[in-house]
């Protein structure tokens, strides 16, 4: 127990269990507290599941073997990164093709079948201007949502609706975004990119972990500050600190799971009241054959409804050798999906493949379905978005610090978003003001 002493107009004594308790195992809360504790603070990151990685989780299946639920790419905005270095420093390996491109290896299946060469090259050539041309097209229009924007845009190629679903589920939905809620104007015109992690980011954040005084299956209940000090009270025990980090994400924020008291700033719920948390799943199906393509990487169907249901298909044979699995997701506005079981998700599945290759092809041997939009100690996607009533903005507030409460994670900046690497960033940001202030 550190013991502080101050000299006022009387002497007298604080004690405090930590000088900093961090709020969630992830990305951001494992890079925070790494930076602290090598600068010399006494650190307790809380972690309320029975492993870390939060949105990070790579398992190994009987049936599959190595699969990533969740962060699969390293992503990056700009020309500078710091995420790839880590990797290297850890010897994490990936891939070195760019593997999101905008003009990536694709096949686009409508339900007149696959499209021909030339007309696949043109929704190509569309899609890789699309960001830019969203953007561009919603500051002209500022009142318009990215899906009113994207059909502006398409209607001048004759696209029918199944063509205009293809392209926002490619430009938006494969990130996790509801186009629908979202205007136009605050789309940053990022173009997805990003080299596949072929051994996980679990690997990475297992190195950087060591050494990190790390409590799991403590559920936060409530974060109480006064002038002094923060209490931090779960579901086990009550602890005292000088600073909390949190890195919460916006959904359980969102639900109101942790009690702030005092509570939180109007403008923190009022940026809360106009975020969407993200909505994204994904879709394991191994099967005993491959009837694909083994050298396509996408497969995408224009689906005239339901353009969020397992339009989209990712070949994993290209990424990990000898295995006969795709991959599909389930994201923006029909996230209600994931609420249906297993078994009627693969005969969804199912239909769709077969409308693209046939009735011929064979049932999966096995598959697996996450529920990250279920999880109570996630509620939603990998990270949020302005919806009509918000603005980029909003996620800046949620990064602003209350009291002796600082946030982090990968919703807390209008420009480093979406990203693992966002998160990464978040964790130094929020240190780096703890550190500033914690002598």
């Amino acid at each position: 127990m550190y013991i502080y002493t101050f000299i006022m107009t009387d002497v007298y004594i604080r004690m405090y269990d930590y000088d900093v308790i961090i709020i969630g195992a992830g990305a951001a809360g494992i890079t925070a507290a790494k930076n602290l504790t090598v600068n010399g603070k006494r650190v307790l990151l809380l972690e309320a599941r029975n492993r870390i990685g939060g949105r990070v989780q790579d398992i190994v299946t009987k049936e599959m073997g190595d699969i990533h639920l969740g962060a699969s790419w390293l992503h990056y905005k700009g020309e500078n990164h710091i995420l790839k270095g880590l990797l290297d420093m850890y010897n994490v390996k990936y891939l070195n093709d760019d593997s999101l491109e905008s003009n990536e290896n694709m096949d686009v299946y409508t339900s007149n079948g696959k499209l021909s060469k030339t007309e696949n090259d043109k929704f190509t050539k569309i899609l890789i201007n699309l960001p830019r041309n969203i953007r561009e097209c919603g500051i002209k229009h500022p009142t318009l949502t990215v899906t009113e924007v994207v059909t502006i845009i398409a209607k001048k190629y004759n696209y029918d609706t199944g063509m205009i679903n293809a392209l926002i589920t490619r430009a938006f939905e494969h990130c996790s975004m509801n186009s629908d809620v979202m205007l136009a104007k605050e789309f940053d015109g990022w173009e997805p990119n990003g080299q596949f992690i072929k051994d996980g980011f679990g690997k990475l954040l297992e190195h950087m972990s060591k050494n990190i005084n790390i409590k799991l299956n403590s559920i936060v209940r409530k974060i109480e500050q006064t002038k002094n000090n923060v209490s931090v009270s779960t579901n086990r025990k009550t602890y005292t600190c000088e600073y909390v980090i949190s890195t919460l994400p916006t959904g359980v924020l969102q639900a109101g799971l942790v009690e702030f008291k005092p509570s939180l700033p109007k403008n923190k719920i009022r940026a809360l009241r106009n975020l969407d948390s993200g909505n994204h799943e994904k879709i394991f199906l191994k099967f005993p054959r491959v009837f694909w393509d083994k050298n396509v990487e996408v497969f995408q169907y224009a689906a005239e409804e339901h353009r969020g249901v397992c339009s989209q298909w990712y070949n994993i044979l290209l990424k990990a050798e000898n295995q006969k699995i795709l991959y599909t997701n389930i994201s923006g506005p029909d996230i209600d999906y994931a609420k249906k079981t297993t078994g009627e998700l693969q005969k969804i599945s199912m239909n769709i493949l077969r409308k693209m290759f046939g009735n011929d092809i064979p049932e999966p041997e096995s598959i697996y379905v996450t529920r990250w939009s279920q999880d109570k100690y996630t509620l939603g996607g990998p990270y949020a978005h302005p919806t009509k009533k918000g603005t980029m903005e909003d996620l800046s507030i949620m990064g602003q610090s209350f009291g002796r409460i600082h946030f982090g994670g990968v919703d807390t900046s209008k420009t480093e978003t979406e990203t693992v690497e966002a998160a990464v960033l978040s964790g130094l940001r929020t240190s780096a003001e703890v550190l500033k202030i914690c002598k």
